[in-house]
């Protein structure tokens, strides 16, 4: 123990004169006697030296965040006035040439989407532990004091961002009036629905018990639904997963403090990336396409059936069904988030991009202008996405109506928009050089902030999956249910399905090479197609399947366990960006990134997204649905005496 003393008193014990008249007289006084103190054995001050970062090994390997001991800090106290306080400081080094050394240009670009280059500069980061006396400007003296120079030529400038300061008093936040009155409502919903569910168990109550009654809603769904797109249930949830993958990649991988990001960039060389952060792209855009189908043939089917189009009852229902779910979150992020969790990155990793956002920007979520507004401060942030999927649907009237009363100018309309849907794309790619999709590896040319902004979150850059989807719905309302296919024509189809959508996977991978050179019209030509060309193999997935000749592929989407699952996927979208952000901003060390880890962490996301999203389904997203089923019930009209429905028409011969 002795030895220890030492060791952690060995570069502080000198206290110079010089310090106690820069730093401010209640610091200088607290951090002089922590020394006297330590020096003398008092375990309180070594505590407080020892939560202190070290400098970590592996630098050179892009191991350049030490969060020093987070919990050991806070908790210290001398127990006569002095207490402790944690906060992370960011030391920047500027100097090309030894930089370069360090492989500077691998540990700037494995770096989330929101974080630019950052030239040939480096930034350390690691945790000073002081009494909670020092100021972040004392804390900014003291870490310059300890950090070394590393050559003549070398700048060194600090910084502490006051949010990233934590004491015990800070972190035991008193509960507000906003959290409690949350708490109460969301108590007040959750004891709404078990009271209806003991009620309809013995068979009492009416209409409104039975639509807030977990047996209902868990009875409707177990439900076999004949005549459904079993097949879509599959791709959501195959979908949802794999977009889980991907941000758990970016935001508890990427995004967080890594021991080994110089090294881990090579993980972009291996095939097994794309399944992990391409497909995981791609994966919002096959809820895109399931959208645009799903609303084009109901629409197309019940105007086949002689119903109306009731404009008021469109718009709002869709409105009040998405956002009662996506409000509740929102309350949760700006009251109950910020008390279940703490650690050195829940400022950085929660506050700020959870709860911050939500505070300031919630109205632009709720009329879902949050892709084109707001920029990086998204509330709820995953619902860029929810943004855009509703902007097309306010416009697909648009475009339903025409197919629908004048057939032939209607398709002529929707293949025009779906040309433009790709060309737009195209042409912004082109004309400002960006890459092929988002890259973290080569972004010499182009900066990524900008090209999330123009290309990857607007609307007229990423609706050609919802245009395929809703031609696709055209399609299957006005086809038989059950058609034959002659076995050249089936095999043809799974052939080009496959091969279109591997070759959008993969072919990315070019971009990714350490040697690539960039190519403008390679690049446009991707850029404008590829989102559209996934698309097209996703129709042929549906068409198939609902049409009999899935095979296998119909028989692995169509798993009941996928049906079941199905309904609660939006409440697991609203969910499950929480939950790794949580993870995130709760750990105490910076991590391995490996595919293991990766992976490991993934499937624990699992299960707590999925109970949150059925928690959510269950007292929330079912009974709106229910109550707005009633609200706006629609009177289908008898069919004409004579005709069937498309599920029961004659077979057709192809």
């Amino acid at each position: 123990m002795g030895i220890l003393k030492v060791l952690l008193c060995l570069n502080l014990v000198l206290f110079p004169l010089s310090w106690a008249q820069v730093l401010t007289p209640p610091c200088a006084a607290d951090v002089g006697r922590t020394l006297i103190e330590a020096a003398g054995g008092e375990e309180w001050a070594l505590r407080m030296i020892d939560a202190t970062s070290k400098f970590p090994d592996g630098i050179f390997v892009g191991n350049i965040v030490s969060f020093g001991h987070w919990d050991e800090c806070v908790q210290v106290s001398s127990g006569n006035g002095i207490e402790g306080k944690y906060c992370r400081v960011a030391a920047t080094y500027e100097n090309a040439e030894f930089f370069y050394k360090l492989e500077l240009e691998k540990i700037t670009k494995m770096q989330s989407m929101r974080a630019a280059p950052a030239g040939t500069a480096l930034t350390l980061k690691f945790g000073l532990c002081l009494p909670q006396s020092c100021t972040t400007d004392d804390f900014v003296f003291v870490a310059e004091q300890l950090l070394p120079v590393l050559d003549n030529a070398t700048q060194l400038s600090v910084t502490v961002n006051p949010g990233e300061c934590s004491t015990l008093e800070s972190v035991n936040l008193p509960i507000d009036g906003g959290t409690i009155a949350a708490t109460v409502i969301f108590s007040m919903l959750i004891a709404l629905v078990v009271v209806a569910t003991i009620l309809e168990h013995f068979n009492k109550g009416g209409t409104v018990v039975k639509a807030l009654s977990m047996k209902t809603t868990y009875n409707d769904l177990v439900r076999v639904r004949e005549g459904s797109f079993d097949s879509v249930n599959g791709l959501k949830v195959l979908s949802m997963l794999w977009i889980m993958v991907g941000h758990r990649y970016d935001l508890g991988a990427l995004s967080t403090a890594s021991s080994n990001i110089a090294l881990a960039i090579d993980m972009t060389q291996n095939p097994l990336f794309q399944l992990l952060s391409n497909v995981g792209y791609l994966a919002v855009d096959s809820f895109y396409q399931i959208g645009g189908f799903l609303l084009a043939f109901g629409f197309f089917r019940d105007m086949k059936r002689g119903a109306t189009f009731d404009a008021f009852k469109f718009y709002l229902y869709r409105y009040i069904r998405i956002t009662a779910p996506l409000s509740i979150m929102i309350v949760f992020y700006v009251t109950i988030l910020r008390y279940i969790g703490e650690g050195p990155e829940w400022y950085r990793m929660v506050y700020l991009r959870f709860i911050h956002p939500c505070e300031t920007y919630w109205w632009a979520a709720i009329t879902y202008v949050n892709n084109y507004v707001g920029g990086l401060e998204q509330c709820v942030e995953q619902t860029w996405y929810t943004s855009l999927d509703m902007q097309m649907a306010w416009l697909s009237p648009l475009l339903l109506l025409p197919m629908h009363y004048s057939p032939r100018a209607g398709k002529q309309l929707a293949f025009l928009v779906a040309a433009l849907s790709c060309a737009i794309p195209a042409a912004i790619t082109y004309i400002n050089n960006y890459p092929w999709g988002p890259n973290n590896v080569n972004y010499d040319h182009y900066s990524p902030l900008i090209f999330t902004y123009e290309v990857y979150l607007p609307t007229h850059t990423r609706c050609s999956p919802y245009i395929a989807g809703v031609i696709l719905g055209y399609i299957m309302a006005n086809t038989p249910r059950k058609m034959y296919f002659n076995w050249k024509t089936v095999a043809l189809g799974w052939i080009l399905c496959a091969g279109i959508m591997l070759t959008v996977v993969f072919l990315f991978a070019i971009t990714l090479k350490y040697d690539y050179v960039y190519e403008p019209i390679a690049a446009m030509i991707y850029g404008g197609f590829h989102r559209f060309a996934w698309a097209v193999g996703l129709c042929w997935i549906i068409f198939a399947c609902s049409k009999g000749i899935g095979g296998p592929v119909n028989a692995i989407l169509s798993w009941r366990l996928f049906n079941i699952l199905a309904p609660v996927i939006y409440g697991v979208f609203l969910v499950h960006f929480m939950v790794i952000a949580v993870q995130a901003g709760s750990k105490r060390h910076p991590d391995t990134l490996e595919y293991y880890d990766v992976i490991h962490k993934f499937l624990g996301d699992i299960p707590f997204s999925f109970v949150g999203g059925a928690a959510l389904y269950f007292v929330v997203e079912a009974p709106v649905m229910v109550f707005m089923r009633i609200i706006f019930k629609k009177q289908r009209p008898a069919r004409p005496a004579g005709k069937t429905s498309p599920e029961k028409a004659t077979k057709a011969k192809v």
